[in-house]
């Protein structure tokens, strides 16, 4: 890590661990494909839906002004003749900006509700680490591109955590934790970090290259390397040490004000 005046530099971190839980969503309703489409016939095709509808059905539950805000974003990409690529580009920006807009309860999310979405995530890394390293190597670096394909085990997964995103920032809104979060972690957090990345086995220039800010510059093995032990050395922390890494973490997400 890049040392600096007060301790390691908190942007350091920010390439590689500001990836946690971007939301993609690829919807492509077929049944509502044309300028007919109402609200209504959206909302149930979305909801039905295979491999969404779980998720879709959490959003609703746990956040319905959301849900009716997408349902109308996408109402009204398929009356305007919206492709196919169209809609997975413009649903993930939405989804994404939606997620962001609740960051602050996240971060204020129950202690069991932070730890199930760390372990969602790195079940997912996981997967993708062993099924598609340029696909893991893409979510290190800033997550999932539209129209990007994962395996199919990864993909389940990844619906795994982005509902455990919603439902812990959903508990944070209705049970906040109530934690200060410090501006900076102290400079023994981060070496129990990187010292827990190199036990669990990441190459010695991978390891470096992360701890100056480079992991960009890595090959996609490298920064896959770097985004599973990352995740892997969090979750072995004790309890208290992973939510005050996990909480200063997401604190360093961009948070968007709510919508009414």
């Amino acid at each position: 890590m890049a040392y600096g005046e007060g301790g390691y530099k908190r942007s350091v971190w920010i390439p590689v661990v500001a990836v946690v839980l971007l939301l993609v969503i690829f919807v492509r309703p077929s049944s509502c494909s044309n300028r007919m489409a109402t609200p209504a016939s959206v909302e149930a095709t979305l909801l039905s839906d295979a491999k969404y509808g779980r998720l879709l059905t959490t959003i609703k539950e746990t956040y319905p002004d959301e849900m009716r805000r997408f349902v109308d974003h996408v109402t009204a990409l398929i009356r305007n003749g919206a492709s196919g690529t169209e809609l997975s580009a413009e649903n993930q920006k939405f989804m994404v900006a939606a997620a962001e807009r609740h960051v602050r309860a996240l971060i204020q999310a129950p202690a069991a509700d932070l730890l199930a979405m760390n372990r969602a995530e790195a079940l997912m890394v996981a997967d993708l680490r062993k099924n598609s390293i340029d696909i893991c190597a893409q979510y290190s670096q800033g997550g999932f591109r539209p129209g990007s394909t994962l395996p199919a085990s990864a993909d389940a997964l990844s619906t795994e955590l982005a509902i455990a995103r919603w439902k812990a920032s959903a508990a944070g809104r209705d049970r906040p934790a109530n934690i200060k979060i410090a501006a900076e972690l102290p400079e023994n957090e981060y070496r129990t970090l990187a010292e827990g990345m190199r036990r669990g086995g990441l190459a010695p220039g991978d390891l470096d290259a992360f701890e100056h800010g480079r992991a960009a510059t890595l090959p996609p093995a490298g920064q896959c390397n770097v985004v599973y032990h990352l995740t892997q050395a969090l979750i072995a922390m004790p309890d208290e040490q992973e939510l005050r890494f996990t909480r200063w973490l997401l604190s360093q997400e961009p948070a968007v004000p709510a919508q009414r």
